[in-house]
């Protein structure tokens, strides 16, 4: 179940990446998958798809998601292949971390369309918000009371980045 899988991903052991299910008991679909991102932000996600639909392979990705297999159409070497880029993806992520720290800059990813927001350490950091409160959902990152509300706004004057590739092709 999800509630299961977000219970051991919250125990001392650290995962380089789960395989998630979009058909469990408690969830279905894409919430499956924003529910975990929300609440891991930072986790590597291989989605398993039961249907033959590369279009939902791809939305899932869009979401958040690694990379997507199919269930039953995919061979070891590419559950290999797909399991080693994200450890590798983990080691890239903490060294940018670590760069960013050594540098005092940070980053952050907004998409209020998918209820997802994701700031760094350093972020935080920079701006001050206490160590016991480093993550923020979304919905509290829209409020004007919240210290990184200006994020917002911040983005809302970033190009939309299809349209911006649609203007370069």
């Amino acid at each position: 179940s999800l509630a299961e899988g977000i219970r051991q991903l919250s125990g001392s052991t650290s995962f380089a990446a789960v395989l998630l299910d979009l058909s469990l008991p408690d969830s279905q679909g894409i919430d499956t998958l924003l529910k975990l991102r929300e609440a891991f932000p930072q986790q590597n996600v291989i989605v398993l798809t039961g249907r033959n639909d590369r279009a939902i392979g791809i939305k899932m990705v869009k979401a958040g998601a690694q990379d997507f297999l199919e269930k039953g159409g995919f061979k070891e070497e590419d559950l290999v292949k797909t399991l080693l880029f994200a450890i590798e993806r983990n080691a890239i992520l903490s060294r940018l971390e670590e760069t960013q720290k050594a540098a005092k800059i940070g980053h952050w990813e907004c998409s209020p369309e998918n209820h997802h927001f994701y700031a760094s350490e350093e972020v935080y950091r920079i701006m001050d918000v206490p160590a016991s409160r480093t993550t923020f959902s979304c919905e509290e990152l829209m409020a004007s009371s919240c210290p990184l509300h200006f994020l917002v706004a911040l983005h809302a004057r970033v190009p939309d980045q299809d349209a911006l590739e649609d203007t370069l092709t």
